[in-house]
């Protein structure tokens, strides 16, 4: 997971990178750089669809682990809690806190790359596109357009997974750990 966090970060911060250097060639207008700034943007569109492929083969393969571990660990950590509260589980809390930290880990790998969507469109959106001929103009306003629909890490079919899943799955926790309090006494 760190691997793929550490990648997905790099490699979005040198496309921004690369992307505001283009644009300050085109704001030159130099005639001897105009052929390279439309092959690099070829190279920029390329690791941008690279990257994409990279993670979606990342979701693929995590599908089960994402789509099983966020009900599972949300049940783990109220049944553990509960567990220490009423018959003094001495395992209990130590065994939610590894739990939520797992949880934790899963909804930031998912924002991060949800954090690199958007660094990658505002990085589109900002360069000098419109310096471009029309051809390549179309490239980047797909690309944009990709962008703002990104590839995402999910929970099955259902939702991302983000800090916004964090937050609503933390409230699932409390709430399932109420039920149980008010059902022991």
């Amino acid at each position: 997971m760190a691997f793929c966090n550490n990648t997905i970060a790099v490699s979005s911060e040198l496309i921004e990178l690369e992307l505001n250097e283009m644009s300050d060639e085109f704001e030159k207008k130099n005639e001897s750089s105009e052929a390279k700034p439309v092959s690099q943007l070829q190279l920029i569109l390329m690791r941008v669809l690279h990257m994409d492929e990279y993670v979606k083969s990342f979701g693929n393969m995590m599908y089960v682990r994402n789509f099983l571990s966020p009900p599972l660990f949300t049940s783990s950590i109220a049944v553990s809690i509960y567990s220490q509260y009423m018959m003094g589980y001495p395992a209990g809390y130590g065994f939610s806190v590894v739990s939520y930290v797992q949880m934790v880990i899963l909804c930031y790998t998912g924002q991060n790359i949800q954090d690199r969507n958007d660094r990658l469109l505002k990085a589109f959106y900002n360069s000098k596109w419109y310096l471009l001929p029309k051809k390549d103009q179309k490239h980047i306003l797909l690309m944009i357009l990709r962008m703002e629909n990104g590839v995402r890490v999910t929970i099955g079919p259902f939702q991302s997974l983000n800090y916004e899943t964090l937050k609503i799955l933390s409230q699932k926790i409390y709430s399932f750990l109420m039920f149980l309090i008010n059902l022991g006494t």
